[in-house]
């Protein structure tokens, strides 16, 4: 109570404050990858790999690997059975392997090719000693050897390989095959550009 003479007071109850505004939700920068729904990565091939290297990759993660990498010989002995039976009209659980087949099949022309242009590189490494060194012992051993690697070549070739066989470029391995000297010996010049064609480099000339 208020003493006598005091003016009364009036309770006086302060107003509730507001609450704080809401924060608002901050955004994300807008980033520079491609977020669009057509957006397409680009595709990236996977490598061709060959046998040795599916077998070196399954035997490094621990994979089992097939009979094809693991043994070659057996694979292809029950491939032919296979192909005798698929080519007989014979129904089978089991499809050919036609994926390594395929491959088998082009490598072995390849294969050939390239047995045929080792032939004749070394055939024309022979033939050049005997040019670039035609006073040392050894031109009768280096001329029966060239004719021994001519006549390989030739047993191998094929018509259809006339085409794939850069001369010029055989010529040129077997340029970079030359010895710098022989018995001390400095060679004597040699054509640059190879002086002979294909027919003549699997003849038994030279």
């Amino acid at each position: 109570m208020n003493a006598p003479g005091q003016a009364q007071m009036p309770d006086v109850i302060p107003p509730p404050r507001p609450p704080p505004p809401p924060v608002p939700p901050l955004e994300e920068p807008e980033r520079d990858e491609p977020n669009e729904p057509d957006y397409k990565p680009p595709q990236v091939p996977p490598p061709v790999l060959n046998r040795r290297s599916r077998l070196e990759i399954g035997r490094a993660l621990g994979q089992a690997c097939d009979l094809y990498d693991v043994d070659v010989l057996e694979w292809s002995e029950h491939q032919a059975r296979l192909l005798r039976q698929h080519a007989a009209g014979e129904a089978g659980n089991e499809m050919p392997d036609w994926p390594n087949i395929i491959e088998e099949i082009e490598s072995v022309g390849s294969e050939q090719r390239h047995a045929v242009e080792n032939n004749l590189v070394q055939a024309l490494i022979h033939d050049l000693k005997c040019e670039a060194w035609p006073l040392v012992p050894y031109v009768p051993h280096w001329r029966a050897e060239a004719r021994t690697f001519r006549r390989n070549a030739r047993r191998r070739f094929t018509p259809s390989m006339r085409s794939k066989i850069d001369v010029a470029g055989l010529y040129s391995d077997a340029l970079a095959g030359l010895p710098e000297s022989i018995d001390g010996q400095q060679p004597l010049p040699v054509p640059d550009v190879c002086p002979v064609t294909l027919d003549e480099l699997l003849s038994d000339e030279g």
